[in-house]
């Protein structure tokens, strides 16, 4: 969960002046070494890298190519009216995105978390099955000891009463 977090924040803000596809290529290599330190899974990182460099990107005009071209669209559609072209300022997007950005950011959080109860759940019932098979096999085992020792016992009965019966 706070590797996540310590992780987001610099990608989102990076994101919102470089292009995603280098800043992720980029931090791959970095995260998978510190996942290491961490000792965490690597793919406990990397989806929300890549979610933080879409989310951050959405932030300014040139985080991402689809807000350049939504800016060309639309200067290119006031151009052809007539109209005086002005398209968007690096910041004039930001009113959308840092919303949209803390939105996701928590969401993301918040699967994480969710994450780390399933497994904490999953490992509490291999417990609780492990705790439950070693009584049975143990119930089985006694089981299984008692029937051998009552058909030992007829056995030596049987041998005793033909060792009886050979001596009459």
């Amino acid at each position: 969960g706070r590797a996540i977090a310590r992780m987001m924040l610099p990608t989102m803000t990076l994101s919102a002046f470089v292009n995603n596809t280098p800043l992720v290529a980029i931090m791959i290599p970095v995260l998978s070494e510190w996942a290491k330190q961490l000792r965490i899974s690597p793919s406990k990182i990397m989806m929300p890298l890549s979610y933080a460099a879409i989310l951050g990107g959405t932030c300014t005009l040139i985080g991402t190519s689809t807000n350049l071209v939504v800016d060309g669209q639309l200067r290119k559609h006031l151009a052809s009216a007539g109209e005086q072209v002005h398209g968007f300022g690096l910041f004039d997007i930001t009113w959308v995105g840092v919303p949209a950005a803390i939105v996701g950011t928590e969401k993301i959080y918040e699967s994480e978390i969710k994450a780390q109860v399933r497994t904490q759940v999953y490992k509490m019932q291999l417990q609780e099955y492990t705790v439950r098979k070693k009584a049975l096999d143990e119930v089985i085992n006694n089981r299984l000891l008692a029937a051998e020792a009552a058909r030992l016992k007829m056995k030596e009965e049987e041998l005793l009463a033909k060792e009886a019966d050979s001596k009459v």
